[in-house]
């Protein structure tokens, strides 16, 4: 079998390894699969609290310890994976696996986090004052093609996605990580009584706004999760039953963060399949939402609209799902209604971003691991 490495822009997290497949190859029989952390590189100065230590990690801060460590290996037996797209800020590193002839294939892990834009909604963009950042972005784009074009770069050997909207690009059908995890495990209920789940995004707080997304803007989280605790305190009078938080995987929350409410880890899917009602943000947890019917209500507050990339985000996942969304510092709490998905714009979410009918009953590491050993 051929010899798997993981190169991820990315540390090493609870989250990563289930998105990744890492135990899924190495009980596939791909024992020496390994992951090699470029997260530095790409991102540097970036730290999560939930990262992971591991044999299998090996951390490579520059580009030319990836050249190094490449050359070390025989890659004519090694496809190496990727969970970051081809742009100008990873030139370099295409550029590098290019030149030492190595196979590199993309897994899309987030595919249902770009949603699909109509094209007069991308043509009224350019009519906004985002218009210089979508100028600069397209510049960007066209000029990594060059480089690529230039240096004689190839495109991704495959590219495995869920989303039917990556038809550009995809070359293999799979399943979204949460659509499978939720079809092939058994559930498990956290909670014995009935409760409202809020969908943590660790918004204020989340690395990627800083590593990833680069915003400059600031907002007061305590002012946001006093929004939160204000709406929250409502539900339970309205609904008789209790808030509970899912927290986000990076987060990092003291006890009394939401009004001293229930805080748990890690246990996202299991607390939305036994949730009552379910509120929530721009989150990829909408996977599981949608997947088990569950009514919900999605909310803003006025630190959040801030951030243009959420807010869009925000509305664009409501126009989707043809839900109303709610700015909690600015309407009347009861006017604030829990729906469920209609059956039609549900059933178009999931075959849109999270499955395809020719692969829904077929494993990930099954359809991936016929794919390598074909490379």
């Amino acid at each position: 079998m051929k010899q798997l490495i993981i190169l991820s822009q990315a540390p090493l997290t609870p989250q990563i390894k289930r998105n990744s497949y890492l135990e899924g190859f190495i009980n596939a029989g791909y024992t020496n699969t390994e992951f090699w952390d470029i997260s530095q590189y790409i991102h540097p100065g970036i730290k999560l609290v939930d990262e992971l230590s591991d044999d299998c990690i090996r951390y490579i801060p520059t580009v030319k310890e990836l050249s190094d460590s490449i050359d070390k290996i025989n890659t004519k037996n090694v496809v190496f994976i990727l969970d970051f797209a081809q742009t100008w800020e990873t030139k370099e590193i295409f550029r590098l696996l290019s030149d030492k002839n190595c196979i590199y294939v993309r897994i899309d892990m987030y595919a249902n986090t770009y949603l699909y834009v109509s094209k007069w909604s991308q043509l009224s963009k350019l009519l906004t004052k985002d218009f210089f950042k979508i100028l600069m972005t397209k510049l960007r784009s066209i000029r990594y093609h060059l480089y690529a074009k230039r240096h004689h770069i190839r495109p991704f050997i495959r590219y495995y996605s869920s989303s039917s909207l990556a038809k550009v690009d995809r070359t293999d059908k799979i399943n979204h990580p949460d659509y499978e995890e939720l079809k092939f495990s058994t559930p498990h209920r956290i909670l014995k009584e009935h409760y409202i789940l809020f969908v943590d995004t660790y918004f204020g707080y989340h690395p990627d706004d800083i590593y990833i997304h680069h915003y400059k803007k600031q907002t007061s989280p305590q002012k946001y999760h006093e929004s939160l605790i204000r709406f929250f305190s409502y539900l339970e009078k309205q609904y008789e039953m209790p808030v509970v938080i899912a927290a986000h995987p990076k987060s990092n929350y003291t006890p009394d963060t939401f009004g001293n409410r229930k805080i748990i880890k890690y246990h996202t899917k299991d607390l939305v399949l036994f949730a009552d009602k379910v509120i929530l943000q721009l989150c990829n947890t909408i996977s599981w939402v949608s997947l088990s019917n569950k009514p919900l209500v999605l909310v803003t507050t006025n630190g959040y609209e801030m951030f243009s990339k959420r807010r869009k985000g925000l509305r664009m996942l409501g126009t989707t799902l043809g839900l109303t969304t709610y700015n909690i510092d600015n309407c009347d709490f009861d006017k604030i209604k829990f729906c469920h998905i209609d059956f039609a714009k549900r059933e178009r979410y999931i075959y849109t971003y999270l499955t395809d009918k020719e692969v829904e009953n077929t494993k990930n590491i099954d359809i991936l691991s016929k794919s390598f050993e074909s490379l």
